[in-house]
């Protein structure tokens, strides 16, 4: 495993005898780290280094040595080891999101091997800061749930409350406070399911997969859900099931007591939620998806 720490000191240099000043490196970095002069790379030790790894992916002679970025932990591609484009889509095309799972329970070994997968997606300045939380005990799942039934079943009493909704209504503006009395109804309707024995936040899944990231990570939840969509699609692939939770976000948003109770590390908010576990039924056809505009330039 390796560990990126932007603060740590960068050593790059160049293997001479492999490099072929091609300058691909100069092109490739953008930071302006590497410079031709007199025919040889040359390194500027005074740039900021956010080990991206550009340099050392698009050099074909493997000339480069990164401290951050050891050669040896680098994997390597071909274009016969990449899947084509129509084993792609079919991926995508077939799979669902999941509420409905069988009893059988998930191995940690393989919840380990989707969050090892979970890396391999670009993050905002390369923090790669997205840390997961697992939960996949029932009796913790099953605390949660409740919990956020009763935030969101909480906040709809709010907004239903005839002396706010005026207020509401004026600093959301008219189109936006419809959306949010629709929800409001569906955090009641949470409320009714939970009262009737169901399980309306995690569908009664095995595994409850939450991405965190330090508070101070501008772009944290579009890096937690480029990491959450790798794990689901690749769960996908391994006979799992899997479903975005935005419920459970926005609770936690709502409340600080309970985004506590996730005794996440100091400083760390969560970022994105997904259930996983064995589907209890097979899909064997996708459906249709709307087709989206295209608009090409501003006019």
């Amino acid at each position: 495993m390796i560990t990126i720490n932007n603060n740590t000191k960068y050593k790059i240099s160049i293997n001479a005898d492999k490099c072929s000043r091609c300058g691909t490196c100069v092109d490739v970095c953008n930071e302006e780290i590497f410079k031709i002069e007199d025919n040889q790379i040359k390194i500027m030790q005074d740039k900021e280094c956010k080990a991206c790894g550009h340099c050392i992916a698009a050099c074909r002679y493997g000339a480069i040595q990164h401290n951050l970025l050891p050669l040896n932990k680098c994997p390597q591609f071909s274009e016969q080891n990449q899947p084509k484009l129509e084993e792609m889509v079919t991926l995508f095309k077939s799979r669902r999101s999941i509420k409905n799972f069988s009893s059988k329970p998930v191995d940690k070994s393989l919840i380990e091997k989707l969050i090892e997968i979970s890396r391999w997606v670009p993050s905002s300045q390369n923090k790669q800061s997205v840390d997961w939380l697992i939960l996949n005990k029932n009796t913790e799942i099953k605390y949660f749930s409740k919990k956020t039934v009763e935030v969101l079943f909480g906040l709809s009493k709010i907004l239903h409350n005839p002396v706010y909704k005026p207020f509401i209504n004026i600093v959301l503006g008219k189109k936006k406070y419809k959306e949010t009395m629709h929800s409001a109804v569906s955090f009641s309707d949470l409320n009714k399911r939970y009262r009737n024995g169901e399980d309306p936040i995690f569908y009664n899944a095995p595994v409850v997969l939450i991405g965190y990231t330090p508070s101070n990570v501008y772009f944290g939840r579009d890096d937690s859900i480029y990491a959450s969509y790798n794990i689901m699609l690749a769960a996908h692939k391994l006979g799992l099931g899997s479903r975005q939770i935005g419920y459970f976000i926005v609770a936690l948003n709502n409340n600080t007591g309970l985004r506590k109770q996730l005794k996440l590390p100091a400083g760390c908010i969560p970022q994105v939620a997904i259930i996983l576990g064995y589907p209890k039924y097979s899909f064997y056809c996708g459906v249709p998806k709307r087709t989206p505009e295209i608009k090409w330039g501003i006019k």
